[in-house]
């Protein structure tokens, strides 16, 4: 097969554009590699807000439950029994309030306990004593650190009994 000369005007282009130049390549592979980069810091915050978020909601049902023994326990808690001021144990004894409190300390998560002990207050104050009425505020305090919050990361949650 025979070769046909290109036109004037094709061999000068022809000969200008051969290919895709080392200097396209290398501008390509960077804002390639930028892109990726970026991306895998966009991933690595999302898993830790998601773990954080993960931890708020397992603090607020932990918190919920606490509550929940309060209401069927309501003689001890108009009585004060479940008050306790920022312990990270539970506290001795054998009343109800303290197995309750024993009990939810002995099933808190790995991550509530690591790094740091978490900080339990309930406070509760009776508006009505022959209704048995109380106002319960109880407060988890832990460390949110690993997940990328802060230090101290503090969850209240409060109900009337």
């Amino acid at each position: 097969m025979a070769t046909t000369p290109l036109p004037p005007h094709h061999t000068h282009a022809a000969r200008r554009q051969r290919g895709v130049g080392l200097a396209e390549v290398l501008i390509a592979v960077l804002i390639l590699s930028v892109g990726l980069v970026g991306l895998s810091l966009l991933q690595g915050r999302v898993l830790k807000s998601t773990h954080s978020s993960m931890q708020r909601t397992e603090a607020l049902t932990l918190l919920n439950s606490l509550m929940e023994s309060m209401r069927a326990n309501r003689v001890e808690a108009v009585a004060g029994l479940y008050n306790v001021a920022a312990v990270q144990a539970a506290p001795g004894g054998t009343s109800l309030a303290a197995q309750d409190i024993a009990f939810w300390f002995a099933n808190l998560p790995r991550w509530v306990t690591t790094p740091a002990n978490p900080s339990l207050t309930v406070a509760c104050t009776t508006t009505n004593i022959l209704l048995l009425r109380a106002q319960c505020d109880v407060t988890l305090q832990w460390d949110d650190s690993r997940a990328g919050g802060s230090t101290t990361e503090t969850l209240n949650l409060a109900s009337e009994l």
